[in-house]
């Protein structure tokens, strides 16, 4: 969090995540986008940034999907007008991913 409001601060909102991603990326990362608009420009930023690098991307999206749909690379997109509901969709996705990132890596270790 501190470092999120010292950018926020400092750079600038919109860049808040991109900036985290210029010292963090890897190429082999996955990056996941999470906006219930698909338009929150710092989240817009991050994806475009991660593209540029030539890191895949995943959005989570709801309502008609914003400009976030169509940037990222694959998209689950709840096309529902109520951020509550997209949100609860959005929750439970987080939830199935962390499982089957965690089933995949104990995988592999064994």
């Amino acid at each position: 969090m501190p470092t999120v409001l010292a950018v926020a601060n400092d750079i600038g909102y919109d860049q808040v995540f991109v900036h985290q991603l210029h010292s963090l990326l890897d190429p082999t990362d996955l990056v996941v986008a999470i906006s219930g608009s698909g338009n929150s420009p710092n989240v817009l930023e991050a994806v475009r940034y991660a593209s540029s690098r030539g890191v895949e991307t995943v959005a989570l999206v709801g309502f008609d999907g914003g400009r976030l749909r169509d940037l990222a690379d694959h998209c689950i997109h709840v096309p529902v007008p109520d951020m509550q509901k997209v949100e609860d969709v959005h929750l439970a996705m987080n939830h199935l991913m962390m499982t089957v990132l965690k089933d995949h890596l104990e995988s592999r270790d064994r």
